[in-house]
């Protein structure tokens, strides 16, 4: 009996710890959230906010005094920009006007300019049009003009930044090239064209795919690697690099090396350095590389750092490279025996996961892995690095589940049933968008909120935002309008009310414009 009241005692001990340690993490998001919904509360008092009432929009402070009368001033429409403090005013007579809102400064000059809504989708800078020379400029999000449209090439039919430094060009011939933040043609007629980096990270070079072949372009020196050298050293493709020093590539006999940020390719001696494989690079710099059967450590200069056999037992072998918080994902023992772990940089075994897997643990993001049991038949399940269930084989095989998406870093994935429906869970484990007949699920990140949209076949798509914490905090109405402007998000209702959310979509406040019909 003293023995079974010790056991239960500890283990009353230990979930308390545990709770304590949620309520810990826990406690300590919910200050960070106040933080910040306090810090966008101060920097309010400085911005205007839109708001709409009789069908006409206007501007009010944050205590709903009016700036600009919209009802007065003809105004039928506000527009704002994502990661911009200006806003486009559009009259009932159509006419069109820019205002920068930290200065109220109004751009242009020229009336017929317009900015399309996207303009500063990913970058400070953005593209405007000029109909009147049928020529576009380029624009910094105040309304600062870097390039004007009449200094600009000619035949533009649209220009597209993808990050601070480079802007995709579609030129009218049907051709493409690329282009820098002051105006400066990197590439140019090129028949089949796309930029390989993530859109919205900054970068000095990037990874290009000029009809078919692989490139570099550097912002300012142009190709600093040509399809034609690419070809020469027999390469098939080249991956982003991911704001690392250096570009893996891979060739027509399937090695993988390495291409620095000047473009030149590593060698070793005489001959490029070659691996059987590697893996992403690490935050510090590191990439799991196999060589005739050897698991290695490399860092971004091709320099072996480590050879993994030395430093671990003899029955564990690397399963892929580095995972976002610096552990290699292991296998322990044969393949059949289907036993896993993670080990840290100093070849450390952190964990070990005691079930065993059909395949190898598929990492999903936020710390949490996607695991298959024995058996084809078998349904994925959610585990953490401490192979707690976070979604359960049984739930999967309740809602036909076969594959989870990688979760972002608000906690959101997409999940696939045999039916190839899609739904929508958290990374708590909890759906929050069932899998019905034909569902589609589409995640966009916007500022720090995502866009989640859900399709149904003959349906228009249904909108809904979720907050840096991967809660739900608004689903898009007919007759409701969202702005996201610099620092802000604001949802526009027709009653002359307006629900402002800070950049990360937490609630700041509700304000009441003060009309006449308010008052």
């Amino acid at each position: 009996m003293k023995k079974k009241g010790y056991v239960l005692g500890l283990v009353i001990l230990l979930s308390i710890f545990v709770s304590g340690c949620t309520s810990k993490e826990e406690a300590e998001q919910s200050a960070d959230k106040e933080k910040r919904i306090k810090k966008a509360e101060k920097s309010l008092a400085e911005r205007p906010i839109v708001y709409m009432s009789n069908n006409f929009m206007g501007l009010m402070d944050d205590k709903g005094t009016i700036l600009m009368d919209g009802e007065k001033g003809l105004v039928k429409e506000i527009n704002a920009f994502a990661n911009s403090t200006l806003m486009e005013y559009t009259t009932t007579m159509s006419d069109v006007l820019y205002v920068n809102t930290d200065s109220y400064q109004i751009f242009p000059e020229n009336p017929e300019f317009r900015i399309p809504n996207w303009a500063f989708k990913n970058s400070k800078y953005g593209s405007y049009n000029d109909p009147e020379l049928n020529k576009f400029g380029i624009v910094l999000n105040d309304g600062t003009l870097v390039k004007e449209a009449k200094d600009m090439p000619d035949g533009i039919s649209e220009l597209i930044f993808r990050n601070a430094r480079f802007a995709h060009v579609h030129f009218k011939g049907d051709t493409e090239g690329l282009m820098n933040n002051e105006g400066k043609m990197l590439l140019k007629g090129i028949e089949s064209f796309d930029y390989l980096e993530e859109e919205g990270i900054d970068s000095t070079v990037a990874v290009v795919k000029i009809d078919g072949s692989y490139g570099i372009v550097h912002e300012k020196k142009g190709l600093i690697f040509s399809p034609d050298e690419a070809k020469k050293l027999e390469i098939t493709e080249i991956f982003p690099y991911a704001q690392r020093s250096a570009a893996i590539y891979k060739t027509e006999e399937g090695k993988y090396g390495l291409i620095d940020q000047e473009g030149d390719v590593i060698y070793e001696e005489e001959e490029p350095l070659l691996f059987n494989s590697i893996s992403s690079f690490s935050e510090k710099g590191l990439a799991l590389a196999r060589s005739y059967g050897d698991d290695l450590i490399i860092n971004e200069a091709g320099e072996v750092v480590s050879v993994v056999a030395d430093e671990v037992e003899e029955d564990i072998s690397a399963v892929d490279g580095f995972l976002k918080d610096n552990t290699i994902l292991v296998r322990i023992g044969n393949l059949h025996e289907g036993k896993y772990g993670l080990m840290n940089e100093k070849f450390e075994l952190v964990e070990t996961f005691s079930g065993k897997y059909y395949r190898s643990p598929f990492y999903l993001g936020n710390g949490l892995f996607s695991v298959q049991g024995q058996g084809e038949d078998a349904f994925p399940a959610i585990i953490n690095s401490s192979e707690k269930k976070i979604f359960s084989e049984t739930e999967s095989q309740t809602k036909d589940i076969y594959m989870f998406s990688e979760f972002t870093d608000s906690g959101l994935s997409i999940f696939r049933t045999k039916n190839h429906d899609e739904g929508l869970v958290n990374q708590k484990g909890k759906i929050l968008m069932e899998a019905i007949e034909g569902s589609e699920i589409e995640i966009e990140k916007m500022q720090n909120i995502y866009q989640v949209s859900k399709s149904l076949p003959r349906k228009m798509p249904t909108k809904y935002y979720y907050d840096k914490d991967g809660e739900l905090f608004y689903q898009k109405k007919e007759d409701e309008q969202i702005f996201l402007s610099k620092g802000l998000i604001m949802i526009v209702k027709p009653n002359g009310k307006t629900v402002v959310h800070d950049e990360n979509g937490y609630l700041i406040k509700t304000i009441e414009a003060k009309t006449d019909k308010g008052e």
